[in-house]
């Protein structure tokens, strides 16, 4: 096959690990608590120790088991090279408490209860070639992807709320509920005719012109969030996903009798996230002020407007177990975060002197160069946030999270 083909190895791979890493090795000792009540009066504090926590004798590690497939080439007398992974990683076993009745005397065990399943993939390709005997060139490419679907969960009510621990069997890690946006009401008989969304309010809070007319997906003359559950959610849909998709970076660089330059570049294809905080729901708070980002907002004179009319407290909603927002903020799809984006990471440009001119002064290698990072980013977030933050960072959403450009000089010298 040569000269194109100049290598290929095909690789198989799996394993299984135990996770021990659960929060607390307590889980697994019934530890005496110790306490000092407070319902006695007129008398000295009594030092009491409860009951032992249960403790399931099934309990044991979580598992995780990983298979992976992938193949290495390498074409045209190594100038090319192709990397591809396909890989399924399992973990099995995941700890749940469990609910028993008050009788029981102490809070229900910990039991091995959920299995959860990441499917994905990796490819990469570069090359380097040496055009003249001055000029050289190099690339890469790489894409990647993955999915994680619980496989197993003990959610008897298949609750779908956003609850910490809560899951159900089929559901993609990351998901958002929420609801679809149809439009503006125009005036208050608009709103009193549609289908009705009594069950959204909350407080003072009453739909009329300017505020946001949800779909009824359900077709049943009323928009709400059904009794949270799987089978019964209403007008509720899966709306988008925090997890980031469709990874890629890519890298390009020259060098040309001593001048080199370097860029790399990073992007995510799909990303959302409904964040609360006042930067991204506007009087979040109450009687706060409007950031410039939400100063767009209706008015009848201004009937396209991105933001609702102006209502001061837009966090607590009337349905329990959805995500921040209220009235005219519910999780929905006119709203929610665009966090896709492709960024120019760094760019480094350097100069290396003729040894010619350094032998003499016993310098072996003298470079200067000048690099900066985060230089552009193309992104539509719909609010000054930094599109490449961590779930942790977007989770507190209580400030702003521009990214911030930086720039060095430097020289690379050598002996």
């Amino acid at each position: 096959l040569q000269p194109v083909l100049s290598d290929l190895k095909f690789r198989v791979s799996y394993g299984v690990i135990g996770n021990q890493d659960l929060g607390s090795q307590s889980l697994f000792l019934p530890v005496l608590n110790g306490s000092t009540p407070n319902w006695l009066s007129g008398g000295l504090p009594v030092q009491t120790v409860t009951q032992p926590t249960a403790v399931a004798s099934s309990l044991k590690w979580e598992r995780v088991s990983t298979l992976d497939f992938g193949t290495d080439v390498r074409l045209f007398h190594n100038h090319i090279g192709l990397t591809g992974d396909w890989f399924e990683r399992n973990t099995m076993g995941m700890v749940q408490p469990t609910s028993v009745p008050s009788s029981f005397g102490v809070t229900g065990p910990y039991i091995n209860a959920g299995n959860f399943r990441t499917r994905g993939y990796e490819i990469a390709i570069d090359a380097n070639y040496t055009l003249t005997k001055d000029l050289q060139v190099y690339g890469s490419l790489s894409l990647a992807d993955r999915k994680t679907v619980f496989t197993k969960w003990n959610n008897p009510n298949e609750s779908i709320s956003n609850a910490a621990g809560i899951n159900y069997k089929g559901k993609t890690y990351g998901e958002i509920w929420g609801f679809k946006t149809d439009r503006f009401f125009t005036s208050a008989s608009d709103a009193a005719s549609s289908p009705t969304q009594l069950a959204l309010q909350s407080g003072n809070f009453k739909y009329g012109a300017g505020d946001i007319k949800f779909k009824d997906l359900n077709h049943d003359g009323k928009i709400d969030a059904g009794n949270m559950t799987l089978s019964n959610h209403g007008d509720l849909r899966v709306i988008g996903n925090t997890q980031p998709r469709y990874q890629y970076n890519a890298r390009i660089g020259a060098s040309w009798k001593g001048f080199d330059i370097d860029a790399f570049i990073q992007g995510v294809g799909e990303r959302r996230w409904w964040g609360g905080g006042n930067i991204v729901i506007p009087l979040y708070q109450g009687d706060d002020i409007l950031y410039a980002n939400q100063l767009n907002y209706w008015t009848p004179n201004n009937p396209n407007a991105r933001f609702a009319r102006p209502y001061a407290g837009n966090s607590n909603g009337a349905i329990a177990g959805l995500s921040q927002g209220s009235g005219s903020y519910y999780p929905q799809s006119k709203y929610l975060l665009n966090m896709a984006y492709v960024r120019l990471k760094n760019l480094t440009a350097g100069y290396t002197l003729p040894s010619r001119f350094l032998s003499q002064k016993g310098i072996h290698k003298l470079r200067v160069y000048i690099s900066g990072e985060n230089l552009f980013t193309i992104s539509h977030v719909g609010a000054p946030i930094d599109p490449e933050i961590t779930d942790g960072e977007l989770s507190s959403m209580g400030r702003t999270f521009p990214f911030s450009r930086t720039y060095s000089f430097g020289t690379q010298l050598t002996f």
